[in-house]
């Protein structure tokens, strides 16, 4: 038996450092890498003779009784995503989805026949990995298999071993490393919110807001580590952030850096539980809390976050769940 997972070449994005997240993490687990290139029809193969071919050259060493672990979406088409899911099953393999992303929740378009469509390849799996209960509840009402055995995420984590040199410290500023957006775009609290991204801003650094562009994921950790808090804040519809795990949290716990999430996320209960961070209601309310914050509140943070950066940087939680979805299919 052998155990596949698989990562979609080409990407860009939280898309690609999701599903390359996952594959360090998993690498000493055994698990072989399934490569996706992204396919694109040439417009002269009959379309569905173009997918099938395409799908079988990759699919073409999973035998019977082997297991695939098929990291969600491949951001492929709707189509293309069907028949990957089929042909592994016409294979006798078992299939556990790891949905990273509904894409139609993402982009708020809530086009139903493509969730149905979704849900067909959703169904063909053995096993599940959610996001969250809010994600699973949705997905029931447009079809999914409510008999389908699955478990929920815990969180996403960055497999960041290098060592960091001294704490953060308390320095009064938010940390966003999503770019620039409307969420934040009227954002004029005391703290100063610091964003990275290429896209440029309409707005000019001032008092309380810069903008730093791209930086590689190496040198923003080190950049992160400085001090602050992180900001959690989904920019897209507000129902989509209690469906999804946010990528930016296993950035800002690799820093070692404690959060502030504006409340209704995914990881809100997380968060408090741990005590790693606080949650707001919008982001004035988080400009308020840092503003708030003493130095000896500040280092009792920093503790707890570093307790759990020592078990993300292994990745812990993410071997925990793909073993736990492994063996409730074998």
């Amino acid at each position: 038996m052998s155990i596949y997972i698989t990562r979609t070449i080409g990407l860009g994005g939280a898309a690609k450092y999701a599903q390359s997240d996952v594959i360090s993490i998993t690498k000493d687990l055994g698990l072989e890498e399934l490569t996706i290139p992204l396919y694109q029809w040439d417009g002269i193969t009959p379309y569905w003779d173009g997918i099938e071919n395409n799908v079988n050259s990759i699919i073409e060493p999973i035998k019977e009784n082997d297991i695939v672990i098929f990291q969600y979406p491949n951001w492929h088409t709707n189509d293309y995503e069907k028949v990957f899911a089929s042909k592994i099953k016409e294979r006798g393999a078992k299939l556990i989805i790891f949905v990273h992303d509904i894409v139609v929740l993402l982009l708020n378009t809530h086009n139903e026949s493509y969730l149905k469509g979704e849900m067909i390849t959703l169904n063909y799996a053995n096993f599940l990995i959610l996001a969250s209960p809010a994600l699973r509840n949705v997905l029931l009402e447009y079809g999914l298999n409510p008999k389908l055995p699955y478990i929920y995420q815990t969180m996403w984590e960055l497999p960041f071993t290098e060592d960091l040199p001294g704490n953060p410290t308390l320095i009064r500023r938010l940390i966003y490393p999503s770019g620039y957006n409307n969420l934040i775009h009227t954002y004029h609290g005391k703290t100063k919110l610091t964003v990275f991204g290429p896209d440029a801003p309409e707005r000019e650094s001032d008092e309380g807001f810069e903008h730093k562009g791209f930086v590689p994921e190496d040198e923003l950790i080190k950049e992160f580590h400085l001090g602050g808090f992180g900001l959690i804040a989904h920019t897209g519809p507000t129902d989509y952030k209690s469906m999804h795990q946010p990528i930016k949290f296993s950035r800002f716990i690799a820093a070692g850096i404690p959060v502030i999430a504006i409340r209704g996320g995914t990881l809100d209960s997380f968060i408090l539980e741990h005590k790693i961070g606080y949650l707001a209601d919008d982001i004035e309310a988080a400009d308020q809390i840092v503003q708030s914050v003493n130095e000896e509140t500040y280092n009792e943070l920093l503790t707890n976050v570093n307790r759990l950066r020592e078990c993300t940087k292994n990745g812990f939680y993410t071997k925990k769940t793909i073993l736990d979805a492994i063996l409730s299919v074998i």
